[in-house]
This record gives structure tokens, C-alpha cells and sequence, in this order.
């Protein structure tokens, strides 16, 4: 099947989404790398990536048809451009997964060439401690852990999949954070108490340029070990346009639909079929 028919599959099957009561992704998000066009091996080079040799293309370890970012522990700095513009809105969105511990940052930058964690200006964090990964969001000089609303600590477990929103506020040089998970109706808004958004890692900021990952050294405000991983990204979208809390992608490694969701999809397949007959 070719990218467009993919495509279109796509979003039939978000048009049906709609009609039984599901959520749908916004046609304002773009796609910045979701890596099933990628070559397996290093991904430096490949479509306008700079990194490490410890980032890796793979297939999914939990489903063969998928090719997603492996990124080592180890201290390993990956940078893919982008456009959030001074003065804007916008949403950052991708999917994180760990195999096992792992201190790793990821978020946007306005440095051209980012190596360093301090390049970070709207900076989210996995944590190596250990059994439970704590997710954190970096506000200004320090580290906050995240909850939910109701006091719950946002945590990563190993193979869980997670979609990350960041609402990233380049006007007031704040970001939001929201999480879902498989199970959640949607994003769940990420707080530190009463907080709710958190301020740049060096306060301000002019165009974010890149959005990057950067694992190793020393686990924040802890002095603990960088923990061994691997760590796994995949579905990088951004939203130049303002707030969109509508998941682009499905999570990695989604189940499966039921039976009554093949139905649906059948009929995505009908309007596949006609489409291709009436090129």
C-alpha cells in the first residue's frame, strides 16, 4: 500500500472514528517523523536528523511492522528541525516507550546545533529511578515531578507506551504538559500542585528550531546512575497553529481493533477500493 493510500485509509477510518464517538486528530498537525520511511541503522543524516551513533532506527520490539527511534542510554544527543515561531503558540507531539531505566530529555530547543541538556527550552524528563520512572517537566532551574489532577504521580513503566502533549507558549516562554495513555478517553493535563505550566529552561527564548533528545549523565536532582534503557520515540508531530490536544497517531503498539471496529474499517476499505478505481 503507498503512503497516500495509507493516508487516506487513515483517515477514513478517523472519519468513522467520529461517527462512533471517538477522538480525532486535527488536520493541523504535521507530521515531523514518524520513521517508517527510514532506512534501519543509524538515522543520523536521514531526513535532516543530527545525532549520536547510539540513535538507532529499529523495528518495534512489539510489532515487527513498525520501525520507531532507538536511543541509548548512554549520552546520546538527537536534534530533528522545526518551526515555533517567538511570539506563538504551538503543540509538540510524540510517543515515548522504555525497555528499561533511562534518563532522558526530550522537547525543543532554540540552539541550531544542541548537544548539551542545557540547549533545552521546553524540556520533559524520564527519570531512572528505579522500579517506577518518574516523569518530570523541567521549570526553569529545577525539575518538577508531574501528577495528574487528582495527586497521582506520572510514572513510565517498562513497554508502556505514552503520548506526550507539550503545549509550548513562546510568548510567555511557558509549557503545558498532558499525557495519554492506552485507556485514557484523552490527554490528561500534567500539574506540580496548583501548577499547571511550567517556565523555559533559560527563561526565555526566540524561534525553537529543533526538537531534540538528549539521555546520559547524572539522573536530575538525584546524582543517580543514567540508568541502561534503550529508550524508545516515535510519532513526532508538531502544531504550529496553537493548542491541539487531538492525537495524530495511534500509541506504539496499539491493540488490535475488535471485531465491531473491523466493521467500521471494511467500509474505510470499500472507500479505499473505489478511490483507487476511479484513478
Amino acid at each position: 500500500m503507498t503512503k497516500a493510500n495509507r493516508l487516506f485509509l487513515c483517515a477514513a477510518a478517523a472519519t468513522l472514528g467520529v461517527a462512533a464517538g471517538a477522538p480525532q486528530a486535527s488536520a493541523a498537525f504535521v507530521v515531523v517523523e514518524d520513521f517508517q520511511s527510514r532506512t534501519l541503522g543509524p538515522v543520523n543524516g536521514q531526513n535532516g536528523f543530527t545525532a549520536g551513533a547510539g540513535a538507532q532506527v529499529v523495528l518495534d520490539p512489539a510489532n515487527a511492522t513498525n520501525r520507531l527511534l532507538q536511543v541509548s542510554a548512554a549520552d546520546t544527543s538527537v536534534a530533528k528541525g522545526i518551526s515555533i515561531a517567538d511570539n506563538t503558540t504551538a503543540t509538540l507531539y510524540f510517543q515515548i516507550k522504555t525497555s528499561a531505566p533511562v534518563n532522558a530529555s526530550l522537547g525543543a530547543t532554540d540552539v541550531a546545533a544542541p548537544t548539551e541538556f542545557a540547549a533545552f527550552e521546553s524540556q520533559v524528563n524520564v527519570n531512572a529511578s528505579t522500579p517506577v520512572q518518574p516523569i518530570r517537566i523541567r521549570d526553569l532551574g529545577v525539575f518538577d515531578a508531574l501528577s495528574d489532577t487528582g495527586g497521582s504521580a506520572s510514572t513510565i513503566t517498562s513497554a508502556q507506551p505514552i503520548g506526550v502533549f507539550l503545549v509550548i507558549n513562546n510568548t510567555t516562554n511557558t509549557t503545558e504538559v498532558y499525557l495519554q495513555e492506552a485507556g485514557d478517553a484523552a490527554p490528561v493535563l500534567q500539574v506540580n500542585g496548583a501548577q499547571d505550566d511550567f517556565g523555559f529552561r533559560n527563561t526565555t527564548a526566540a524561534d525553537l528550531v529543533n526538537f531534540y533528545i538528549r539521555t546520559g549523565g547524572a539522573v536530575p536532582n538525584t546524582g543517580e546512575a543514567p540508568g541502561t534503557g534503550p529508550f524508545f520515540v516515535d510519532n513526532i508531530y508538531l502544531d504550529a497553529t496553537g493548542a491541539n490536544l487531538a492525537a495524530p497517531a495511534p500509541l506504539i503498539g496499539a491493540a488490535v481493533p475488535e471485531p465491531a471496529t473491523f466493521g467500521l474499517l471494511g467500509v474505510a476499505g470499500v472507500a479505499l477500493a473505489a478511490r483507487r478505481r476511479r484513478r
